[in-house]
């Protein structure tokens, strides 16, 4: 009886362990699946990719920036803009944004190169590029221009210079009227003199190329003196007690022929008081009188005779020759 109630204490006691061991494996079970899906809701995130304004939603069990864009394929050029860094660690919810860089030219100093920017003025284009730009410099489009894709950025330098010169200045011919001196005739009574202007101006250069000129200032160093001309009006003359009104007088050289068996070229014949003349300056038919030889006609013309030049005839020969050459006053009669 008491080996019965022994074996029996003993089938209860085993059947109470196991029963125990179960429950304690159930509970482990238990927890450990409890982990195992807290661990999966953790590893799991849902992260936002936006690529210049472009927003795609992305789950992932990666656990850094640099993982998430391998695994999706993006690649983050020179010059975009990444953030947060690629080495930051995932949290579930962050967004991962990215600014593509384009390029943009720029023509500065005779040379035009590409730079990748994100930036949105133009003003920042060129600070990012390293452009610097001076308050006069003149720049295409404006700086406070905002750029979203590829464009040409111009900037044109601007310089300045003063430079000087010395100008002669012109003087100014004074006519003076004279009666003493005879119609046609004129004298110098003052010699004209140029006079000298300092004038300082600011040339104005774009790329080293001269775009304007102004005056800054202007400095008289020396006054012109005017030229003085008398002005003959006299037009009344006596000569060997008559009274000779005349049109105009006219200093000329005088030379002298005698017979050459041809007519005159207003066909008459040559005698005392024909004389040779250049019609565009002594008309033909002309009554003249002339210092040291009388009154005269103008009725000839010679391929040697042009300007204030005029040919007398003389009877002989020896009084050609004793004439010669002279500087004679001639008078144009009314």
């Amino acid at each position: 009886m008491e080996a019965w109630i022994r074996d029996l204490r003993k089938s209860m006691k085993e059947k109470e362990k196991k029963r125990k061991n179960k429950i304690v494996l159930a509970l482990v079970v238990s927890l450990v699946m409890i982990f195992i899906m807290a661990g999966y809701s953790w590893a799991k995130k849902n992260i936002t990719v936006n690529i210049d304004g472009k927003v795609t939603k992305v789950t992932t069990f990666q656990t850094s920036v640099a993982d998430v864009l391998e695994d999706q394929d993006i690649v983050v050029n020179e010059g975009d803009i990444l953030f947060p860094k690629k080495s930051s660690i995932l949290r579930d919810g962050m967004t991962i944004t990215i600014q593509r860089a384009f390029p943009v030219f720029i023509d500065v100093d005779g040379t035009r190169y590409q730079h990748k920017t994100t930036s949105s003025t133009v003003k920042k284009i060129l600070q990012a590029a390293g452009v610097k730009v001076a308050p006069v410099d003149i720049v295409e489009p404006k700086l406070d221009t905002e750029i979203q894709n590829t464009k040409i950025i111009k900037v044109t330098r601007v310089t300045q210079e003063t430079v000087t010169e010395k100008i002669k200045i012109p003087f100014k011919v004074e006519y003076l009227e004279d009666n003493n001196l005879e119609k046609g005739l004129n004298k110098i009574a003052q010699r004209g003199k140029e006079g000298l202007l300092h004038r300082e101006w600011l040339v104005t250069y774009h790329d080293g190329k001269e775009v304007k000129r102004e005056i800054v200032s202007e400095r008289i160093i020396t006054e012109p003196v005017n030229k003085k001309v008398e002005v003959g009006t006299k037009t009344v003359l006596a000569r060997g007690g008559e009274v000779l009104r005349f049109k105009k007088a006219i200093n000329v050289v005088t030379t002298a022929y005698t017979y050459t068996g041809k007519n005159t070229y207003t066909g008459t014949s040559p005698q005392k008081g024909t004389v040779a003349v250049d019609p565009d300056v002594i008309p033909l038919g002309s009554r003249l009188y002339i210092e040291g030889y009388g009154y005269a006609t103008a009725q000839d013309v010679g391929s040697s005779i042009k300007g204030n030049r005029i040919d007398l005839f003389m009877e002989t020969r020896e009084e050609a020759l004793k004439w010669g050459r002279r500087k004679t006053k001639v008078y144009i009669l009314e």
